[in-house]
């Protein structure tokens, strides 16, 4: 099933990069954390009924994406709780956008309908990276 699916994708995403900069407050932070809130970005931008392998290069961008992202974030907070809140405000803009994507999307009603799922999967992926 898609919960089952996405558990694999977040399981599967490499351990949070080395920041750019050693800051005192990266110690209050631990990597099971930071891997945590990558997953939650995955998980948000992973929000369609979409059946692939972890493996799939779709999958593998939304990773390297949510790595890269928190890196970012890691690196430029000037302590834990902006960290946090800029991860959660990014993932809360994600949620939204990919909501916003549904909402003008009619979901199938069988699977075997022709709405490329994967498609749309790529376009989230773009707008997303499109609107930094």
């Amino acid at each position: 099933d898609k919960q089952t699916q996405i558990d694999q994708v977040i399981h599967g995403i490499p351990p949070p990069l080395q920041p750019a900069i050693d800051r005192e407050w990266h110690a209050e932070v631990t990597r099971e954390e930071r891997h945590i809130l990558m997953g939650r970005l995955v998980r948000a931008m992973f929000a369609y009924p979409v059946f692939v392998h972890e493996t799939d290069y779709r999958i593998r961008q939304l990773t390297d994406y949510s790595r890269d992202k928190e890196k970012e974030f890691f690196d430029r907070a000037d302590g834990r709780c902006e960290y946090i809140h800029l991860m959660s405000e990014k993932i809360y803009r994600i949620t939204m956008k990919v909501e916003e994507r549904k909402r003008g999307i009619v979901k199938p009603e069988r699977e075997e309908d022709d709405l490329d799922w994967h498609a749309v999967v790529q376009e989230i992926y773009n707008d997303v990276i499109e609107t930094e």
